[in-house]
């Protein structure tokens, strides 16, 4: 998920009585299904609750045409000032089909840890743009699809990993097919690969970025709506929509709207959202925040006025911090884990005093090891406690507290609304003469 599981909670109940009872339990229904397409309707209930916030929507309204905007939206105090828009996410899912990349580490390593191969890999794929001519390219790298990559790596690359295990071979090479160069280290600890960037557009219109507004920007002119039309396109999981980088042989996604939005004069504006990292330098901890863009078309034959134009920079600031960025929401889908908001397990703080101590560790992990969902003996190797059968870690700080006669004197629950667990803070004193020796003073 890019927002916290209870975050997207929040959306659907402030939708509730504003869309269709009908359409939302369809909206819900497609989030709970936990596939790549929960992704695109998490961002659609976002955009749709950022939006009420700001104005008056309605969902899927008829204008008299053949298809339906996801929203038309007006202002509260001026309801003749609107627009209508469709609410679409863009990927790279259908190059990463073409050259899966992260597929072809993920086998690699995992068929070498299946040998018990020690050390580490590098890896070059090699890449060639396809296309008739410069404005019609596209990059493929020299990999199969992701339906012919495992019969490929067993072909080639299993064999080749067999032999390292048998001769127990210190560093090895394997160039397949003059494109892909494999190198093996057992001393290396560290592993990577490098390839050309099959995701940069080497076209204005080949392209995930143009191929979705162009798909957009014809269900809007079927809408029948004769008014301001905009395309608000959501990142899920797509480098062009969020690079700010431009090369001599590359287009930027400001080149590609812009492309787009003069060839498409009933389409009013392009609005763009993605999650950026930002901060973690000088020992500051970073954060995830929301981004946006706004694509304004001069040649559009209804200019989007100056009112709409802050309600849409509103979008941003009526959401929560995200809680991931659109790649480890991506992965989180492809590991099963999309269901599941994500916890704090593992993370703790201490202080303990000769009188007194504090213990902070995360209330969903807490629940799980009472519950016998988690083996008390797996909750400490987790949490780096230490082990009598291991003596490595920390000392288990609620073992501390015990052997010094602390008992508890409060517990404190830290609410985190906009994540998917909270802290639980145990508050204890000692020493206790319910269970420490009698003392005097």
């Amino acid at each position: 998920m890019i927002f916290a599981r209870r975050s997207i909670q929040s959306f659907i109940d402030g939708l509730q009585g504003v869309l269709p009872q009908d359409a939302l339990v369809k909206l819900v229904e497609k989030l709970n299904r936990n596939d790549r397409a929960s992704l695109d309707f998490e961002w659609e209930i976002a955009v749709l609750f950022a939006l009420n916030r700001v104005g008056t929507i309605a969902y899927e309204s008829n204008h008299g045409g053949s298809s339906y905007p996801d929203v038309t939206f007006s202002l509260p105090s001026k309801e003749s000032i609107g627009f209508v828009a469709d609410i679409t996410s863009v990927s790279d899912r259908g190059l990463e089909e073409e050259s899966p990349t992260r597929l072809f580490s993920e086998t690699l390593h995992k068929k070498a840890r299946a040998l018990s191969i020690p050390g580490g890999f590098q890896y070059r794929i090699e890449g060639a743009p396809e296309g008739r001519h410069y404005r019609d390219r596209k990059v493929k790298l020299a990999i199969p699809s992701r339906k012919q990559l495992p019969g490929f790596l067993e072909k080639h690359v299993v064999p080749w990993l067999k032999e390292i295990k048998t001769k127990g071979l210190k560093e090895a090479d394997i160039t397949i097919e003059h494109a892909i160069v494999i190198t093996y280290r057992r001393d290396a600890t560290t592993s990577g690969g490098g390839y050309p960037s099959y995701t940069a557009a080497y076209s204005l219109t080949r392209n995930p970025l143009y191929t979705s507004l162009k798909s957009k920007a014809s269900q809007l002119r079927n809408s029948g709506f004769d008014g301001c039309r905009g395309i608000i396109l959501c990142d899920g999981n797509c480098d062009l929509l969020k690079s700010r980088m431009i090369g001599s042989a590359n287009y930027s996604n400001h080149q590609i709207i812009g492309a787009f939005l003069r060839e498409n004069s009933s389409i009013s504006f392009v609005c763009t959202l993605w999650i950026e990292q930002v901060g973690g330098v000088f020992n500051r901890p970073s954060h995830r925040q929301l981004v946006m863009n706004l694509f304004l078309n001069p040649g559009a034959r209804f200019a989007l006025q100056s009112e709409l134009v802050k309600a849409l920079q509103e979008i941003p600031t009526q959401l929560p911090m995200p809680v991931n960025d659109a790649l480890n929401a991506s992965h989180r889908i492809e590991e099963g884990k999309y269901g599941e908001g994500q916890s704090n397990y593992g993370g703790y703080t201490v202080s303990i005093g000769n009188t007194s101590a504090s213990i902070r560790i995360s209330a969903r992990a807490l629940l799980e090891l009472l519950a016998g969902r988690v083996d008390p003996k797996k909750f400490a190797e987790d949490h780096d406690f230490a082990l009598q059968t291991t003596g490595t870690g920390m000392n288990n700080p609620f073992e501390t507290a015990l052997s010094m006669g602390f008992a508890t004197e409060n517990i404190v629950v830290e609410p985190q609304p906009d994540h998917d667990d909270d802290w639980i803070t145990f508050k204890l004193r000692g020493p206790d003469a319910a269970t420490s020796p009698f003392r005097v003073g």
